[in-house]
């Protein structure tokens, strides 16, 4: 079995729409290449015992593990991390700008991608935002713009969700205005050609060895 662990319910809709240019995914999540786990939540993803359990399946051969930086990358991966020790006490790995990719004794592999790109701050819409189109580059400066500016008339978001303003409210004057992530990469919103795209589709196949399903 190959899982997916993701934070929540939209990285498991986005993800799958985000691959599915490069990587066969089939129509019914049965036909999938990975089961998709969400958690619900950071909170409950880094509580004890949750990621160990999804670890410890019997006929696991490969798991990837998906989280947001927000503030700090290599504090994100090393929670995550310890986590993982929970189960294989000798993990080891890094984290570089291509994630990582580390192989148990038992030869279960554990792939590891802190959004946006390993390294800098950031969560799943910062990812998105770096695919955006070069011919919207325009109004998603007018976009960045119209939310910061809000912020100081009194829009009430975190500044840790700065990237979740942005992103939404260029979804907001799209056609059809303020489709889901989800729906607006189905719609192929996003463009996977950029180098950061390409290193997340590698990881992936790396990850769960996919090289069969690539388009």
């Amino acid at each position: 079995m190959n899982k997916l662990l993701v934070e929540g319910a939209e990285e498991q809709h986005v993800i799958p729409h985000l691959l599915d240019k490069h990587i066969v995914w089939g129509d019914i999540p049965e036909e999938w290449p990975v089961k998709i786990h969400q958690f619900g939540g950071i909170e409950k993803m880094l509580s004890s015992g949750a990621i160990s359990a999804q670890l410890k399946a019997s006929d696991l051969r490969a798991v990837g593990i998906i989280v947001d930086a927000n503030s700090d990358a290599q504090n994100r991966f090393n929670q995550i991390s310890s986590r993982v020790k929970e189960v294989f006490s000798n993990f080891d790995a890094k984290l570089t700008d291509d994630g990582v990719v580390w192989r148990s004794a038992s030869n279960i592999t554990v792939g590891i991608w802190v959004m946006p790109d390993n390294s800098g701050n950031g969560m799943l819409e910062t990812f998105l935002a770096y695919l955006l189109d070069s011919s919207t580059e325009r109004l998603w400066k007018h976009v960045c713009d119209f939310a910061d500016e809000a912020k100081k008339l009194g829009g009430g978001y975190k500044d840790v969700h700065l990237d979740k303003a942005r992103i939404h409210s260029f979804l907001a004057v799209q056609d059809e205005p303020g489709h889901s992530l989800g729906v607006a990469a189905q719609k192929k919103s996003f463009d996977l050609r950029p180098k950061v795209a390409k290193q997340f589709v590698d990881w992936f196949t790396k990850v769960f060895q996919v090289t069969d399903l690539i388009r």
